[in-house]
């Protein structure tokens, strides 16, 4: 299963940052403007789909789930060999809006079924590992995204579709690997679908999150830091490509960087936490997050 999933979160990120860095460099110096709208389209699913994703996860086999949507991997990243084909920023765009997709039904699935594996006091481990190796993938597919779209530049349109070629290939090893994850019973057998799990937060969840103000805190907590490690990847490579003018593959490092901070965090807070829910962990963590992006700030000014 950590395999499965770091191969998938690689290629997300590997797909993603080309996309980022083609729309920086294709458009030029306005092409700042379609990282927000990328962002949008890889995020609008994730908003609109994790209700009905939740749902799928609890009513059929979650290990089918998982083959399913490697399965479904193989077919965007069949897709993204074309859009760059195709010419322009849109066709790649819709591309990461699939990607999006299939990531929001692969999510409820992948969290979902490691309660199911494992025993309650091997979580935090077994969390902190998946974390880790997500973000492991987060480096290195960031920053191979902008070393061989580099290496690309004389042939741009060929080369891109090559390594999306290679992009399909770690799909199907993914998916092949997905077979070996062991098989769970279906959690809920007999749920219907409602209309309201079109929302993630439907009545149910928002009476749940209103008694448990801790699983409230939790909830926004997830959400600042996404939305903050959201913002920092565009900032990043506008300052980059834009700003410092360093190239595609010394603008991905800089933001393997900042993986491999979080994957150094991951394994610090599963040591630290031993084997034990520990919030002091995430209120000290929130603390150096701030202190960062001050110190971010006030060297953005700064030429490297």
């Amino acid at each position: 299963m950590t395999t499965t999933q770091l191969l998938g979160a690689f290629n997300d990120n590997l797909f993603k940052q080309l996309v980022l860095l083609y729309c920086l460099t294709e458009v030029g110096e306005g092409g700042g403007g379609y990282q927000p709208v990328a962002f949008f389209l890889f995020s609008i699913p994730f908003v609109f789909g994790s209700g009905v994703s939740g749902f799928l996860a609890d009513r059929f086999s979650k290990r089918s789930l998982i083959v399913g949507c490697k399965f479904g991997e193989i077919a965007v990243m069949v897709a993204g060999v074309f859009a760059f084909g195709l010419g322009g920023v849109w066709p790649p765009l819709v591309v990461l809006f699939l990607m999006g997709l299939q990531s929001t039904v692969f999510g409820p699935s992948k969290y979902g079924i490691l309660p199911e594996m494992l025993r309650p006091r091997d979580l935090p481990s077994a969390n902190g590992i998946i974390q880790m190796t997500t973000f492991v993938a987060v480096i290195f597919g960031g920053a191979l995204a902008g070393v061989l779209k580099e290496l690309v530049t004389e042939h741009q349109v060929a080369g891109l579709q090559w390594i999306c070629w290679g992009c399909v290939g770690i799909a199907v090893v993914g998916t092949m690997l997905a077979f070996t994850v062991r098989r769970t019973p279906v959690a809920v057998p007999g749920l219907r679908f409602t209309p309201s799990m079109l929302c993630a937060l439907d009545r149910p969840t928002r009476a749940l999150l209103r008694q448990d103000r801790i699983a409230l805190k939790v909830l926004l907590i997830s959400s600042l830091f996404w939305f903050v490690g959201g913002t920092v990847h565009q900032l990043v490579n506008e300052f980059g490509v834009y700003q410092w003018k360093i190239g595609d593959a010394r603008t991905s490092l800089l933001l393997a960087s900042i993986g491999v901070g979080i994957a150094v965090g991951c394994i610090s807070a599963t040591l630290l936490s031993r084997h034990r829910i520990n919030f002091a962990l995430v209120n000290r963590g929130a603390w150096g997050m701030a202190g960062c992006l001050v110190a971010l700030w006030s060297i953005a000014e700064v030429a490297p």
